[in-house]
């Protein structure tokens, strides 16, 4: 009661803390289509580099297993990756494929990390039996 000077502190603090979280939100739906480039062109950049920095590659298995989605736009986007490319020069084994983070799990069966392979080639009706075929950008915004 006695130190006021630290009540008036904290309310500043607060205030300002308020005035910044309005300024974030006016500023995100003023330029939500720069935000949503600036996101896919991030996620993109993820994904090429999927496969060199195992870090990166935690965090966007993290991501699609957790909302259960592949890619950016759809699992498609995998093709970007020099790994994963449908290229007929792509000499790797996972040639149209896509992580296996990407797949539909039950709790039942065990783990198969090649459920991905040369799923790219397939349509997404095809598909959606064994992996997960919307975008994360539209899962995550829905999300949130």
């Amino acid at each position: 009661r006695d130190i006021q000077i630290l009540l008036k502190i904290f309310l500043w603090t607060l205030l300002f803390i308020l005035l910044l979280q309005v300024t974030g939100a006016v500023l995100g739906f003023t330029f939500s289509e720069k935000v949503e480039m600036k996101a896919v062109a991030l996620l993109e950049k993820g994904m090429i580099r999927y496969r060199d920095d195992l870090d990166l590659q935690n965090l966007i298995d993290y991501i699609q297993k957790k909302f259960r989605c592949c890619g950016v736009l759809s699992y498609k986007d995998w093709s970007k990756n020099v790994y994963f490319s449908c290229a007929e020069t792509n000499p790797s084994l996972e040639r149209c494929a896509v992580p296996f983070s990407c797949c539909v799990r039950t709790t039942e069966e065990v783990l198969n990390t090649m459920c991905g392979y040369e799923t790219q080639l397939l349509n997404p009706w095809e598909n959606r039996k064994q992996i997960n075929t919307i975008g994360c950008l539209d899962t995550i915004v829905k999300w949130g």
